[in-house]
């Protein structure tokens, strides 16, 4: 399935490399489930993918046991990095992370 939103090789395999890689399979069969866009599938697998580097960069635990306070101190860290521009533009990114 996961090859259906990350045609290339490459960075699937990438992706499929990082911690929460063997979730990505299920996380794309659960988005697809729900009937989300390709392009919405898509970024949020990346979303996923990039919560979780920075989850491994700020030495939490596995992203299974996520809390309330990670995902709030992960939207600040978005905010800041997005600072200047519209909320929307980074709506993706903390929705595929949450």
């Amino acid at each position: 399935m996961l090859s259906n939103y990350i045609p290339n090789t490459r960075t699937r395999e990438r992706l499929q490399r990082q911690r929460c890689g063997a979730d990505l399979e299920g996380f794309s069969e659960w988005l697809t489930s729900f009937r989300y866009s390709t392009q919405t599938i898509r970024s949020y697998i990346f979303a996923a993918a990039r919560y979780d580097a920075w989850a491994c960069e700020h030495q939490h635990d596995v992203p299974s046991t996520l809390s309330l306070s990670r995902l709030r101190a992960y939207r600040a860290h978005l905010k800041r990095q997005h600072s200047g521009r519209r909320g929307h533009d980074f709506g993706n990114a903390f929705c595929g992370a949450r």
